[in-house]
């Protein structure tokens, strides 16, 4: 795990991102994570290449040339031993279609703030950091 855990949100609404970013930033300061921003699944993998972050929350309804469940799929093909957070405002966990994406937690639009710090401690906790 980095030092300073690394956080990547791939999200194409910029309000989301920025929300991830004054949550880490703005809050406890006692939680220091990085926090990456993408907005399209390419720009997400190259970030992914480039930082190997922690953990990683994909919003499966990306409007861009490559949905949500592609990007997991790639990050799961890429060896990353990052925690992958499936973000949607329409998750059916029920939904067998969710079970073959492959990611570790769901997480549903809208989530609190603490409810997106607890998941994250928790993911950190399973990685062996926090």
């Amino acid at each position: 795990m980095n030092p300073v855990p690394t956080l990547l949100v791939i999200d194409d609404e910029k309000d989301i991102c920025e929300c991830f970013e004054d949550l880490f930033t703005l809050g406890d300061p006692k939680l220091k994570v990085r926090v990456l921003n993408a907005d399209n699944g390419p720009d997400g993998l190259k970030l992914l290449e480039e930082h190997n972050p922690d953990v990683i929350f994909v919003d499966l309804q990306l409007q861009a040339e490559m949905g949500g469940a592609e990007v997991v799929k790639r990050i799961k093909e890429s060896g990353s031993l990052a925690k992958v957070v499936v973000v949607s405002g329409f998750i059916d966990k029920n939904d067998e279609n969710l079970k073959w994406i492959g990611a570790d937690a769901y997480l549903e639009k809208p989530a609190t703030g603490d409810q997106v710090v607890q998941l994250v401690k928790k993911l950190l906790r399973q990685k062996g950091g926090w």
